[in-house]
């Protein structure tokens, strides 16, 4: 029997299980007397798959895989617009009716399950099988689009966009690897790996990205959100968290680019600040206080009245007074950052830009 519509197998399908070769035989045993299971299971596997491979709401083909979710309530699925609209989704859907009948307590303790299969001309593989709970699920699916939308005037990106933010061609790269980690963090709240946090940022880095997109800063978003490493203001007169230092650091580092773009009336948001990023945000107490200093004397220097140069400067002292007053930049900074602490400095950054071009009255 033939599983059709899996990436990677043939356009008549592939199987799931098949003992077609001598290779596959053992103990004596040929063809199907090897199977684990009976042929009545086999029967009503395969039409189950292939009923969940015609319904939108039970499958996404995403790059080389399809992955495949279900509920125990029969109907039970994701809504499709989680894949291309997420601010648009409302999490799981059902058949109306169904849950409603059902007690409260046995609603809270039905699965949801998600399975990601691979394809080749012969076979469909089963890489991975997660279950969670509905009430898991919806609320991976919530936080999933919430923590994207803290970024002013955004919506959530569908999980393609954040793939991509992490490679420089999606087309030739390998990335089945952190698109299973996306669904996986959306749909069950799985942490992101600090590889896909790394790629973003060695991406920002090599093109001297300054986030006029929020893409990147929405992924790097997620990735903290699902590390439980949001970054937070700190509280007067308690010292900061290397997160929370990183976080201001990169709000202070875009002020003080666009300080520089401002100050040389530039078209090109190419600064010392931008090609510096990989050293400020991985080794900050090395870079950042020749930087800040040399925008302090070049480019905000004697500049007074109410013009934006001035507004900035004004920017500049609000981020440094959150560290508090006897915060000194050339001695206070951590020699270097994680990869968490980096993920901090670059939202930041993200969060700061998008402040800074929405209009004061919004």
């Amino acid at each position: 029997m033939m599983v059709k519509g899996v990436p990677g197998s043939s356009t008549s399908g592939a199987a799931i299980t098949s003992f077609d070769k001598t290779a596959y035989q053992s103990y004596g045993w040929e063809g199907n007397a090897n199977a684990p299971i009976g042929f009545e299971s086999a029967i009503r596997f395969h039409k189950t798959l292939e009923m969940l491979m015609s319904r939108d709401a039970n499958h996404k083909n995403i790059g080389k895989q399809a992955f495949v979710f279900w509920g125990d309530v029969e109907g039970e699925g994701i809504a499709p617009q989680l894949w291309d609209d997420p601010s648009a989704a409302q999490g799981i859907f059902v058949v109306p009716g169904n849950p409603s009948k059902l007690p409260s307590d046995r609603a809270l303790s039905r699965h949801f399950y998600l399975a990601a299969l691979k394809g080749n001309r012969g076979r469909v593989a089963l890489s991975s099988w997660d279950q969670r709970t509905s009430e898991q699920i919806k609320s991976s699916v919530q936080r999933f689009v919430q923590c994207q939308e803290l970024i002013p005037q955004t919506k959530a990106r569908p999980i393609w966009v954040l793939r991509n933010s992490a490679f420089l061609d999606p087309a030739k790269d390998y990335t089945d690897k952190i698109t299973t980690a996306l669904v996986k963090a959306a749909l069950l709240g799985t942490p992101l790996p600090d590889e896909y946090a790394i790629r973003v940022m060695n991406r920002i880095c090599q093109e001297q990205d300054v986030m006029r997109s929020p893409d990147r800063a929405q992924a790097l978003a997620f990735y903290l959100t699902t590390n439980d490493t949001m970054p937070t203001l700190p509280e007067l007169n308690k010292h900061p968290t290397p997160e929370q230092v990183a976080y201001i650091l990169g709000r202070i580092a875009f002020l003080m680019h666009r300080a520089q773009v401002t100050a040389q009336n530039s078209k090109k948001e190419e600064t010392n600040i931008t090609r510096s990023l990989k050293a400020l945000s991985t080794t900050p107490a090395q870079v950042f206080p020749r930087l800040y200093y040399g925008c302090i004397a070049h480019h905000l220097e004697d500049k007074d009245g109410g013009g934006l140069l001035f507004r900035i400067k004004q920017a500049l002292d609000a981020e440094f007074a959150k560290f508090g007053q006897s915060f000194d930049p050339s001695i206070d900074l951590p020699d270097t950052f994680d990869v968490k602490a980096q993920s901090c400095f670059f939202f930041g950054w993200g969060i700061r830009r998008a402040e800074f071009f929405t209009k004061s009255e919004e």
